[in-house]
């Protein structure tokens, strides 16, 4: 009397020992098969009592393994279930499976926000590299977005998910590492603080000046003085450039009283000559020849064409403009957006300090 398997048909069927043949579940040579009602031996997929369950090609059925079809990996639990639609922490690590019970691998979108799975399958958590750097929240597995502490340091993700560098985000910026800069100079008109923000009009401590040394003297003085003569350097029509005259004095009795004057913050000057004239009582900065471009980094605040002076009023606010080509005045036009911008990047436009830097050369 035949037993065991037996191929009928391009079928295998299980012939039990009294030589019946067998059907549902049976474990053979310590391996669970499923022999459907007919007793054919069911590979592929299959469902038992409204469950799905898997076999491979020799009819083995798999449980609590990973497995793998032309379609993907999936997972068979011990009850002879898969999970679907759902997350599952297996081995220590965080997988999903779509609504097939396929492993999810690349990018997950659910409830507004993103994952990332590696080809493996794993939830990615901490950083990840893909067209730039990325970080996955650990714990969460949620994707960085925005402003994020990561140990010890602030960096800026943006809405792509990538992170920010080298750039300006608000009043706070970030190096080439991603990481926010503090207490530093992030160039020549900006400093950020301890807790990474902008500090409009930072100046460095000055060390106290000594009495009687060369070239000081304790009475206003407008005039230029050969002993402050100052080879500053500036970035000219993105070229470098050495201005050749210096300083010019502040009220000494009065040190917070504000200095007309140009500020010192980024723009492009074609012509480096300058002309300290008088007009209506008031010392201005006037620029000879060409036009000045002031900018707040790249964005172009305004661009003043032919001959005008640039001053601060002690009020501080700007611009105060007169146009010396027609005469026309205009000493209202106080924009308020403008005077913010300026006074931020000032540096020694408009200052309490001792001497205001001058840009060029006098005529």
């Amino acid at each position: 009397m035949a037993t065991g398997w037996a191929q009928v048909g391009g079928q295998w069927y299980y012939l039990k020992g009294s030589g019946a043949m067998a059907t549902g579940w049976a474990q053979v040579s310590g391996s669970w098969y499923y022999l459907e009602g007919s007793g054919a031996m069911a590979t592929g997929w299959y469902t038992v009592d409204g469950e799905w369950n898997w076999s491979d090609g020799s009819g083995v059925w798999h449980a609590n393994k990973w497995v793998k079809d032309s379609k993907g990996w999936w997972y068979a639990w011990a009850d002879g279930t898969y999970p679907r639609s759902s997350w599952q922490k297996i081995d220590g690590s965080w997988y999903h499976f779509d609504y097939l019970g396929y492993m999810q691998t690349g990018l997950y979108y659910e409830n507004g926000n993103w994952y990332r799975f590696r080809d493996s399958g794993q939830m990615v958590e901490g950083w990840y590299r893909f067209y730039g750097w990325g970080y996955f929240i650990p714990g969460s597995g949620v994707e960085a977005i925005g402003w994020h502490h990561i140990d010890g340091a602030w960096y800026y993700f943006r809405d792509s998910g990538l992170m920010e560098y080298s750039a300006w985000v608000g009043d706070y910026y970030v190096g080439s590492d991603g990481r926010m800069v503090v207490n530093k100079w992030v160039d020549s008109t900006h400093y950020v603080g301890a807790d990474g923000k902008w500090i409009p009009g930072y100046k460095e401590p000055e060390e106290p000046s000594s009495p009687n040394t060369p070239g000081s003297s304790e009475e206003d003085s407008p005039e230029w003085s050969e002993n402050e003569i100052s080879a500053l350097k500036t970035h000219l029509s993105n070229a470098w450039s050495h201005a050749q005259k210096g300083f010019q004095h502040a009220k000494k009795a009065d040190q917070s009283k504000y200095v007309e004057g140009l500020a010192r913050f980024p723009m492009s000057i074609r012509e480096m000559k300058y002309a300290l004239q008088e007009l209506n009582n008031a010392k201005k900065l006037a620029e000879a020849n060409d036009s000045i471009e002031l900018r707040s980094g790249s964005t172009l605040l305004e661009e003043i064409d032919e001959a005008r002076s640039i001053f601060l009023g002690e009020s501080g606010k700007y611009p105060s403009v007169e146009e010396y080509s027609d005469k026309s005045v205009f000493t209202e036009a106080e924009v308020t957006q403008y005077h913010n911008q300026i006074w931020e990047q000032a540096g020694d436009g408009v200052t309490r300090c001792n001497t205001l830097n001058i840009i060029g050369e006098q005529l």
